[in-house]
C-alpha cells in the first residue's frame, strides 16, 4: 500500500506516536522520494499468482487538499510569464502534473507554449527551483513557505481554483487488499489518529517537532507555520 504522494505521510505515520503500533506493521513503512518509485512498488511488487501487467489498485482512503502551489523564480509575477520557459514535474502521469498543466491553460498556455522538465519528488524540484534550473514547479506546504522566504513567488495556490479537491489518497493493490482486510483498515484508523493529533491545538508543539525530525533544515518559526497552514487543510474528507 502507497500514499500518494508520500510527503505528508510521516506527519500521521511517525512511529512515535504509536498509531501504526498495534494497528498495523510499522515494519512495513517505506518512504519513497518519487512517483516512480512509488509506482514500481505498488505495481512491481506484484506478488506470486498476480500478474504485474493486469494488477489493479483501488483507492483505500482519502487525505487532504495536497497544500498545492505553482511557485516561480523571482523574475516572474503570473502564470502568462512563463510561456517560453522550462516548467518542472515529477511526471507527467501524477495528478500534480494534471494541476499544473490545467492552470497553465486556464491562463492561456498550451504545451507548445513551455517546456516540461522532469526533475523528481519535490525536495529534488525544490532545490532546483532555488538553483534557478528551471523557471517554476508545483510544490506543496512547507515549500511555498521556504519560497516566500527565499523571495521566490507563488503564482497561484491549487485550493484556490479548485477547492476542496481530492490531492492525496492512499491506494493497495486490490489482490494484496483483498487478502489483508485488517490491515488495510487498521493503516486506515491510524491515518485518522494520526489527522486527529495534528488537528489538536495542544499537539502543536509536538507535532512540529515531528515536521524538524524529518525535515531538520527547517527553522522552528517555519515549522510552525507550516503546521498552521497543514492543519487548515486538513478537512472531513480524511474520514470518508
Amino acid at each position: 500500500m502507497v500514499i500518494l504522494p508520500a510527503a505528508g505521510s510521516k506527519w500521521h505515520a511517525d512511529p512515535q506516536l504509536g498509531f501504526s503500533t498495534h494497528q498495523s506493521d510499522r515494519r512495513q513503512i517505506r518512504y519513497r522520494n518519487d512517483c516512480d518509485r512509488q509506482r514500481h512498488r505498488l505495481y512491481g511488487g506484484a506478488g506470486r499468482g498476480e500478474d504485474r501487467n493486469q494488477t489493479r489498485s483501488d483507492r483505500v482512503y482519502g487525505g487532504d487538499n495536497g497544500f498545492l502551489s505553482l511557485v516561480s523564480v523571482p523574475e516572474f509575477k503570473n502564470i502568462a510569464d512563463l510561456k517560453g520557459r522550462t516548467v518542472s514535474v515529477d511526471a507527467l502521469t501524477t495528478g500534480y502534473a494534471f494541476v499544473l498543466l490545467d492552470l497553465l491553460k486556464r491562463c492561456g498556455l498550451s504545451q507548445a507554449d513551455y517546456k516540461i522538465e522532469k526533475a523528481g519528488g519535490v525536495l529534488a524540484r525544490w532545490e532546483a527551483l532555488k538553483d534557478k534550473k528551471h523557471d517554476a514547479t508545483m510544490l506543496i506546504t512547507p515549500f511555498d513557505i521556504f519560497a516566500r522566504m527565499a523571495s521566490l513567488n507563488v503564482l497561484q495556490y491549487a485550493i484556490e481554483v479548485y477547492g476542496h479537491y481530492q490531492g492525496l489518497t492512499g491506494a493497495a493493490r486490490r489482490e494484496w487488499a483483498a487478502r489483508n482486510p485488517k490491515l488495510v483498515e487498521a493503516y486506515v484508523r491510524g491515518y485518522i489518529a494520526g489527522v486527529d493529533f495534528l488537528r489538536e491545538p495542544k499537539n502543536k508543539d509536538y507535532a512540529c517537532a515531528i515536521l524538524r525530525k524529518y525535515l531538520p533544515q527547517m527553522p522552528e518559526c517555519h515549522a510552525e507555520l507550516c503546521g498552521d497552514d497543514r492543519t487548515g487543510g486538513i478537512y472531513a474528507e480524511s474520514r470518508t
